[in-house]
Protein backbone atom coordinates (compact mmCIF):
# COMPACT_ATOMS: atom_id res chain seq x y z
CA UNK A 1 0.00 0.00 0.00
CA UNK A 2 2.90 2.44 1.17
CA UNK A 3 4.53 1.76 -2.22
CA UNK A 4 2.35 2.03 -5.27
CA UNK A 5 1.83 5.00 -7.52
CA UNK A 6 -1.11 7.43 -6.19
CA UNK A 7 -0.85 9.49 -9.18
CA UNK A 8 -3.70 7.70 -10.69
CA UNK A 9 -7.78 8.50 -9.25
CA UNK A 10 -8.36 4.48 -9.47
CA UNK A 11 -5.03 3.58 -7.03
CA UNK A 12 -5.81 7.07 -5.44
CA UNK A 13 -9.19 5.63 -3.96
CA UNK A 14 -7.89 2.07 -3.80
CA UNK A 15 -5.17 3.21 -1.10
CA UNK A 16 -8.19 5.03 0.91
CA UNK A 17 -10.13 2.57 1.23
CA UNK A 18 -7.27 0.61 2.11
CA UNK A 19 -5.75 2.17 4.79
CA UNK A 20 -9.24 2.79 6.29
CA UNK A 21 -9.56 -1.40 6.28
CA UNK A 22 -6.15 -1.42 8.14
CA UNK A 23 -7.69 1.80 10.35
CA UNK A 24 -10.50 -0.51 11.29
CA UNK A 25 -8.08 -3.51 12.04
CA UNK A 26 -5.77 -1.74 14.59
CA UNK A 27 -9.02 -0.78 16.41
CA UNK A 28 -10.51 -4.57 16.63
CA UNK A 29 -6.96 -5.50 17.72
CA UNK A 30 -6.89 -3.22 20.56
CA UNK A 31 -10.16 -3.97 21.73
CA UNK A 32 -9.34 -8.31 21.54
CA UNK A 33 -7.26 -8.41 24.76
CA UNK A 34 -7.09 -5.06 25.88
CA UNK A 35 -6.34 -5.14 29.21
CA UNK A 36 -3.55 -7.62 28.41
CA UNK A 37 -2.47 -5.21 25.53
CA UNK A 38 -2.68 -1.78 27.39
CA UNK A 39 -2.23 -2.81 31.58
CA UNK A 40 -4.27 0.38 33.68
CA UNK A 41 -0.53 1.71 34.60
CA UNK A 42 0.37 2.62 30.83
CA UNK A 43 -3.16 4.69 30.12
CA UNK A 44 -2.46 8.01 31.14
CA UNK A 45 0.94 7.70 29.08
CA UNK A 46 -0.90 7.16 25.98
CA UNK A 47 -3.15 9.73 26.56
CA UNK A 48 -0.70 12.58 27.30
CA UNK A 49 0.87 11.83 24.25
CA UNK A 50 -1.84 12.56 22.54
CA UNK A 51 -3.01 15.68 24.30
CA UNK A 52 -6.50 13.45 25.40
CA UNK A 53 -7.67 13.78 28.83
CA UNK A 54 -5.99 14.84 32.08
CA UNK A 55 -4.67 13.13 35.34
CA UNK A 56 -8.02 14.16 37.03
CA UNK A 57 -9.59 11.02 35.27
CA UNK A 58 -10.47 7.98 37.19
CA UNK A 59 -9.02 4.79 35.91
CA UNK A 60 -12.08 3.81 34.46
CA UNK A 61 -12.26 6.85 32.12
CA UNK A 62 -8.86 6.97 30.89
CA UNK A 63 -9.18 3.15 29.59
CA UNK A 64 -12.57 4.48 28.25
CA UNK A 65 -10.63 7.35 26.59
CA UNK A 66 -7.76 4.94 25.16
CA UNK A 67 -10.68 2.81 23.40
CA UNK A 68 -11.89 5.98 21.86
CA UNK A 69 -8.46 6.62 20.62
CA UNK A 70 -8.47 3.86 18.35
CA UNK A 71 -11.74 4.26 17.80
CA UNK A 72 -11.38 7.64 16.32
CA UNK A 73 -8.43 6.25 14.24
CA UNK A 74 -10.89 3.50 12.31
CA UNK A 75 -13.31 6.19 11.81
CA UNK A 76 -10.71 9.25 10.72
CA UNK A 77 -10.41 10.19 6.86
CA UNK A 78 -8.02 8.43 5.00
CA UNK A 79 -8.00 11.00 2.33
CA UNK A 80 -4.41 12.51 1.31
CA UNK A 81 -6.19 15.79 1.49
CA UNK A 82 -7.07 15.35 4.88
CA UNK A 83 -5.32 17.08 7.96
CA UNK A 84 -5.80 14.74 10.99
CA UNK A 85 -5.76 16.51 15.09
CA UNK A 86 -2.96 15.73 16.87
CA UNK A 87 -5.48 13.28 19.15
CA UNK A 88 -5.26 10.82 16.55
CA UNK A 89 -1.82 10.86 15.35
CA UNK A 90 0.07 8.06 15.13
CA UNK A 91 2.58 6.50 17.77
CA UNK A 92 4.34 3.49 19.54
CA UNK A 93 1.16 2.11 20.45
CA UNK A 94 -0.77 2.40 17.00
CA UNK A 95 1.84 1.16 15.08
CA UNK A 96 2.13 -2.38 17.43
CA UNK A 97 -1.54 -2.63 16.84
CA UNK A 98 -0.73 -2.29 13.35
CA UNK A 99 1.84 -4.95 13.53
CA UNK A 100 -0.74 -7.21 15.63
CA UNK A 101 -3.78 -6.41 12.93
CA UNK A 102 -1.39 -7.29 9.95
CA UNK A 103 0.93 -10.24 11.55
CA UNK A 104 3.62 -8.26 9.73
CA UNK A 105 6.77 -6.93 11.14
CA UNK A 106 7.41 -3.03 10.61
CA UNK A 107 10.53 -1.23 10.67
CA UNK A 108 11.26 2.43 11.73
CA UNK A 109 13.79 4.72 11.54
CA UNK A 110 13.78 7.24 14.06
CA UNK A 111 15.20 10.77 14.02
CA UNK A 112 15.54 12.80 16.95
CA UNK A 113 15.68 16.45 17.14
CA UNK A 114 19.13 16.27 18.94
CA UNK A 115 22.59 16.08 17.36
CA UNK A 116 22.64 13.75 14.15
CA UNK A 117 21.79 10.52 15.87
CA UNK A 118 19.03 7.91 14.73
CA UNK A 119 17.31 5.50 16.69
CA UNK A 120 16.40 1.81 15.05
CA UNK A 121 12.79 -0.14 15.95
CA UNK A 122 10.90 -3.31 14.66
CA UNK A 123 7.50 -3.74 15.70
CA UNK A 124 7.10 -7.53 15.89
CA UNK A 125 4.21 -9.75 15.72
CA UNK A 126 4.19 -12.02 18.31
CA UNK A 127 2.25 -14.68 20.31
CA UNK A 128 1.91 -14.26 24.28
CA UNK A 129 1.29 -16.55 26.82
CA UNK A 130 -1.81 -15.94 29.90
CA UNK A 131 -2.77 -18.41 32.24
CA UNK A 132 -2.33 -21.06 30.73
CA UNK A 133 -3.70 -19.65 27.15
CA UNK A 134 -1.40 -17.84 23.90
CA UNK A 135 -2.98 -15.06 22.15
CA UNK A 136 -1.69 -12.97 19.15
CA UNK A 137 0.31 -9.84 20.15
CA UNK A 138 2.73 -7.36 18.91
CA UNK A 139 5.73 -5.63 20.41
CA UNK A 140 8.22 -3.38 19.91
CA UNK A 141 12.01 -3.88 20.04
CA UNK A 142 14.57 -1.29 19.91
CA UNK A 143 17.86 -2.76 18.32
CA UNK A 144 21.43 -1.30 16.99
CA UNK A 145 21.10 0.12 13.59
CA UNK A 146 23.34 -3.00 12.28
CA UNK A 147 20.86 -5.43 14.05
CA UNK A 148 18.10 -3.32 12.20
CA UNK A 149 19.74 -3.11 8.44
CA UNK A 150 20.61 -7.54 8.93
CA UNK A 151 17.35 -7.63 9.80
CA UNK A 152 15.58 -5.60 7.38
CA UNK A 153 17.58 -6.86 4.60
CA UNK A 154 16.95 -11.06 5.65
CA UNK A 155 13.51 -9.72 5.22
CA UNK A 156 13.75 -8.36 1.91
CA UNK A 157 15.56 -11.50 0.65
CA UNK A 158 12.61 -13.95 1.90
CA UNK A 159 9.95 -11.58 0.72
CA UNK A 160 11.36 -11.80 -2.72
CA UNK A 161 12.22 -15.52 -2.83
CA UNK A 162 8.72 -16.15 -1.67
CA UNK A 163 7.19 -13.00 -4.01
CA UNK A 164 5.82 -11.85 -1.17
CA UNK A 165 4.98 -8.20 -0.75
CA UNK A 166 8.70 -6.37 0.79
CA UNK A 167 8.59 -4.96 3.82
CA UNK A 168 6.84 -2.15 5.26
CA UNK A 169 9.80 0.82 6.55
CA UNK A 170 8.88 3.93 8.07
CA UNK A 171 10.68 7.10 8.81
CA UNK A 172 9.74 8.99 12.18
CA UNK A 173 10.81 12.77 12.23
CA UNK A 174 9.73 15.81 12.92
CA UNK A 175 6.60 13.94 14.52
CA UNK A 176 5.59 12.30 11.76
CA UNK A 177 5.64 9.45 9.90
CA UNK A 178 7.10 8.88 6.34
CA UNK A 179 7.08 6.02 4.20
CA UNK A 180 10.76 4.26 2.76
CA UNK A 181 11.44 2.54 -0.72
CA UNK A 182 12.85 0.39 -1.73
CA UNK A 183 14.42 0.86 -5.10
CA UNK A 184 14.01 -1.82 -8.20
CA UNK A 185 15.16 -1.84 -11.00
CA UNK A 186 13.06 -1.64 -14.05
CA UNK A 187 10.09 -0.95 -12.27
CA UNK A 188 6.83 -1.68 -14.33
CA UNK A 189 4.01 0.99 -14.25
CA UNK A 190 0.86 -0.21 -12.49
CA UNK A 191 -1.92 -0.55 -14.27
CA UNK A 192 -4.54 1.82 -14.84
CA UNK A 193 -7.36 0.35 -12.70
CA UNK A 194 -6.04 -1.67 -9.83
CA UNK A 195 -8.39 -4.36 -8.64
CA UNK A 196 -7.53 -6.39 -4.87
CA UNK A 197 -5.84 -9.34 -7.10
CA UNK A 198 -3.57 -7.34 -9.30
CA UNK A 199 -2.62 -5.45 -5.89
CA UNK A 200 -1.25 -8.43 -4.64
CA UNK A 201 0.54 -9.33 -7.79
CA UNK A 202 2.27 -4.94 -7.98
CA UNK A 203 3.55 -5.54 -4.69
CA UNK A 204 6.60 -6.52 -5.70
CA UNK A 205 7.91 -4.01 -7.47
CA UNK A 206 7.51 -0.35 -7.15
CA UNK A 207 7.69 3.26 -6.40
CA UNK A 208 5.58 5.83 -5.12
CA UNK A 209 5.61 8.52 -7.61
CA UNK A 210 7.24 8.73 -11.20
CA UNK A 211 8.56 11.73 -9.55
CA UNK A 212 10.15 10.78 -6.66
CA UNK A 213 13.63 9.52 -5.94
CA UNK A 214 13.83 5.96 -4.93
CA UNK A 215 17.50 5.08 -3.06
CA UNK A 216 18.96 1.20 -2.84
CA UNK A 217 18.09 0.29 0.64
CA UNK A 218 21.78 -1.49 0.97
CA UNK A 219 23.96 0.45 -0.92
CA UNK A 220 24.02 3.33 1.67
CA UNK A 221 24.16 1.51 4.95
CA UNK A 222 27.79 2.62 6.71
CA UNK A 223 29.42 0.48 9.97
CA UNK A 224 28.06 1.61 13.68
CA UNK A 225 27.59 3.86 14.78
CA UNK A 226 24.91 4.78 11.58
CA UNK A 227 24.93 8.49 10.87
CA UNK A 228 23.16 9.00 7.66
CA UNK A 229 20.14 7.62 6.34
CA UNK A 230 20.09 4.55 4.79
CA UNK A 231 16.96 5.04 2.74
CA UNK A 232 14.87 8.16 1.59
CA UNK A 233 11.66 8.92 2.22
CA UNK A 234 9.40 10.75 0.54
CA UNK A 235 7.71 14.02 0.91
CA UNK A 236 4.21 12.24 1.83
CA UNK A 237 3.26 11.98 5.95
Amino acid sequence: MLQITQDDKANEKLLEATAGRIKQSMDAAARLNFDLEFPEGTHMGILEALGRGDRKMKPKERKTEVLNYFKDIASSSSSRSSTLPRSVWGGSESLRMAAKALQKKIFVLIETTYGNRKGFAIYKPQSRVHEGGQFLSAKEHACTGKQWEEELRQERIEAETTSSPLPIVMKFANEHYNSLHFKTPNDPSPPANMTSSSLAKYLQGFERSKTEPKTDLFGQFDPEPVTDDPMEDSDNS
